[in-house]
């Protein structure tokens, strides 16, 4: 039984899309939002085992799942149908399916909860950790928008929306709950902007639109990863 209280954090980033926002490359945004949720982990004494940067590849994720055996694993870096990558867009965690996967590892991830920042990875590997009986699986199908304009209503609402889901689950809630948390973000900001119309409303909206119907909760609906 994985233990609760506990978790696996896996943070690549490194220089992929070239954005000088705010932050200089895409996966800056993710590792930003990352950030907030070890934060508020560590602050709630929430067991944190956190692989960023060099230490985000398959082998020391597979040994830290494996090792410290947590009920969550979070995970922020680009994806595909089968796929989760690491480091330098590394396979870290995939399954049979579209992409090449020579050695599946998907099963490290049975019964845990994960929540997974990336694009399209509930299509084929979200099913297949389920199948091996992963007990809930919080990702996206197909995509995952950004707007990488800063503001505190553009790029920092993503981060809200993003980091308050894994944030919902360490504070106790459900995956139900904080699936429904995370779409009531997604349902405020869609309503700000529609209520603050200018030049980058329309992209703002289509963005949150998008996400909020990509957005997917596979498995267990009562799962916690919390003891009290």
């Amino acid at each position: 039984m994985s233990k609760l209280d506990v978790g696996v954090f896996a943070r690549p980033d490194w220089p992929d899309g070239f954005i000088y926002r705010r932050f200089k490359y895409l996966m800056d945004y993710l590792f930003w939002t990352g950030n907030e949720v070890v934060f508020h982990a560590r602050s709630k004494n929430f067991g944190v085992h956190d692989l960023k940067r060099d230490d985000a590849i398959r082998s020391k994720v597979e040994d830290e799942l494996r090792g410290a055996d947590p009920v969550f694993f979070f995970h922020a870096s680009h994806g595909g149908n089968n796929i989760l990558s690491g480091q330098g867009m590394s396979n870290l965690i995939c399954c049979p399916g579209s992409y090449f996967c020579p050695e599946p590892n998907h099963e490290v991830l049975s019964d845990r909860v994960t929540y997974t920042l990336s694009c399209s990875s509930a299509n084929e590997l979200g099913p297949e950790v389920i199948e091996a009986n992963g007990r809930s699986y919080i990702g996206y199908l197909p995509y995952l928008w950004l707007l990488v304009l800063e503001g505190d209503d553009m790029d920092a609402a993503f981060k809200d929306i993003w980091a308050g889901g894994a944030i919902a689950l360490i504070d106790g809630k459900t995956t139900q709950e904080a699936y429904n948390w995370v779409q009531r973000r997604y349902e405020y900001w869609i309503s700000y902007w529609e209520m603050n119309p200018g030049w980058v409303a329309p992209i703002m909206i289509w963005c949150l639109k998008e996400d909020y119907k990509n957005l997917k909760l596979l498995g267990k609906r009562d799962a916690r990863i919390r003891s009290t």
